[in-house]
């Protein structure tokens, strides 16, 4: 009975505490928020992730294993989890309040400027035309493998990508983080753009459709990591 009593306080206790952290956290909401906030203040302030704000992908993902080396206990999935809110919410190109909020009215009832879109969020690696960045970012213009399968280009751009492609004769291993703080409609608005811009369109499949908020919908749901999106390009060969 004692021992009963003991576990509900300290599980009560528990959810007290992390409640009064979310509520009085520096961070920005977005999901996997919580699950930072319960493994990051474990051992120091959150103030020494808002600090770093801005830093890559690859170096939160550096700061996450040193962080494993000092003896935090964390699943895979509970890191891959972990990365994808410090890349995309305290990474280089935050999503703005308004993105934040994708439920608002306001944010529902936006004009969607897909060109603006992509130069916001995709120009910066992969250039104003589509023609990539060194061995960093592949080229989106004449990009046979996105035109091959728009359900590729649309998990790319919602899960990420990592691992080493091939587009043309040259090779690439930068890593695309996740968007998936974008808006549903976002997404696809992106993802048709992307394959409409650049003559792109002159060279999709007869029977191409562009995509739908409804298509991102589902394809969010499926929760992929970028090492299984690359899984997934893989087997299109």
């Amino acid at each position: 009975m004692v021992r009963r009593i003991f576990a509900y306080v300290f599980i009560t206790a528990t959810v007290v505490i992390i409640v009064l952290a979310l509520t009085q956290s520096p961070l920005p909401k977005g999901p996997g928020v919580e699950l930072v906030v319960t493994k990051c203040q474990t051992c120091h302030g959150l103030e020494y992730l808002t600090d770093s704000a801005g830093i890559s992908r690859e170096m939160w993902a550096e700061t996450i294993s040193e962080m494993e080396e000092y003896g935090m206990e964390i699943e895979p999935q509970e890191r891959e989890t972990i990365l994808n809110y410090l890349a995309t919410y305290l990474g280089p190109h935050p999503p703005s309040e308004a993105d934040r909020s994708p439920h608002s009215s306001k944010s529902r009832n936006r004009t969607i400027d897909a060109a603006e879109l992509y130069r916001q969020s995709c120009a910066a690696c992969h250039q104003a035309q589509g023609e990539g960045m060194g061995r960093l970012a592949p080229p989106l213009a004449g990009n046979e493998m996105l035109l091959k399968d728009r359900r590729y280009a649309l998990l790319v751009v919602l899960h990420g990508l990592e691992g080493e492609i091939e587009v043309g004769d040259r090779t690439f291993d930068g890593q695309m983080p996740p968007m998936a703080h974008l808006r549903d409609e976002q997404v696809a608005a992106i993802v048709n753009y992307i394959l409409t811009a650049w003559g792109n369109d002159q060279r999709r499949p007869t029977d191409f459709a562009p995509l739908s908020p409804e298509d991102v919908t589902k394809a969010r749901s499926e929760s992929l990591t970028p090492q299984q999106v690359w899984e997934y390009r893989r087997k299109l060969r």
